[in-house]
């Protein structure tokens, strides 16, 4: 599996979380590594340490035998349960928690900035409390459903396991782009038409927003190559290129070895018939 690094979207639900798991790696190619449902009360305070917390410190085999830890999670913070997500990422950010919203404004990044939340007694945002971070949601579906057009294996190209139920396609698929009248006239947004569940759609759009986050899309090769090290896993062989017309990959073109100067051929011993030296080879080196 070329994917070596793990974000998280998790959606709250009045009576569940709901976590998918996104590995990434170049050319922001992505594996859906797990999707679950983990049946909570997320009024209680208390169940989102004993039942989600646990849920995120969990680790996943990479093909290599190395074990891989999330690398950041986003929660949405727009349900029933905002006094409470707040409560559980105040302290996480710096595991790189966060503490997310949708907004559906045009042209917003898929990581969109942050607002502080958290007022003293006089009124004042504390710089340093919790703080919500913005998801250019419309932007990182427009991203995730160009990238489901991708057939071939390599940057863009999503993975799916054969173990995923099929609602998990349902809800990630629930959305589409329409044509909608606003203030400033007709523009297309993503809406959910037939009012389907989409949760995994809303967890995969916060998984990307970690991403981004994470700059894991400005990465270079030789930042991968850091990453791969780090982790003791051997770099894997890039890909051949497919063929421009759809046949055969090309054949890689042989290098032949400069000729180096004439030789003289050699002097035939006493009483030996003087050989063609198209077939010595002497004459076979110099080729």
């Amino acid at each position: 599996m070329g994917g070596l690094v793990l974000v998280a979207g998790v959606d709250v639900q009045d009576d569940r979380f709901e976590v998918v798991v996104w590995a990434i790696g170049r050319g922001e190619e992505m594996w859906c590594v797990d999707y679950v449902v983990i049946p909570a009360d997320p009024a209680q305070d208390e169940e989102w340490i004993s039942k989600l917390a646990p849920y995120l410190q969990t680790t996943f085999t990479h093909e290599s035998g190395v074990e891989l830890k999330l690398s950041g999670v986003g929660i949405d913070m727009m349900g029933h349960f905002t006094h409470q997500g707040y409560n559980f990422v105040r302290f996480r950010e710096r595991q790189k928690i966060f503490g997310v919203r949708g907004d559906p404004t045009p042209g917003q990044p898929v990581s969109a900035g942050s607002k502080a939340q958290d007022v003293n007694y006089r009124g004042h945002l504390v710089k340093k409390g919790v703080k919500l971070w913005y998801v250019g949601a419309d932007t990182a579906k427009d991203l995730l459903f160009q990238r489901l057009k991708v057939r071939d294996e390599g940057p863009g190209y999503v993975h799916f396991s054969a173990g995923l139920p099929a609602a998990y396609y349902s809800q990630l698929t629930a959305e589409q782009r329409v044509l909608t009248s606003t203030a400033r006239g007709l523009v297309t947004r993503w809406v959910n038409v037939n009012r389907l569940r989409n949760e995994v759609l809303d967890c995969t759009v916060y998984a990307l927003f970690v991403a981004h986050r994470l700059a894991l899309h400005t990465k270079t090769e030789a930042a991968w190559r850091i990453i791969e090290r780090k982790l003791g896993i051997e770099p894997r062989a890039p890909r051949p290129l497919p063929p421009p017309d759809g046949g055969s990959p090309p054949v890689a073109p042989v290098a032949l070895a400069p000729a180096g100067p004439p030789q003289p051929p050699p002097r035939p011993a006493r009483r030996t018939p003087k050989k063609s030296p198209f077939a010595s080879e002497e004459w076979s080196s110099t080729l």
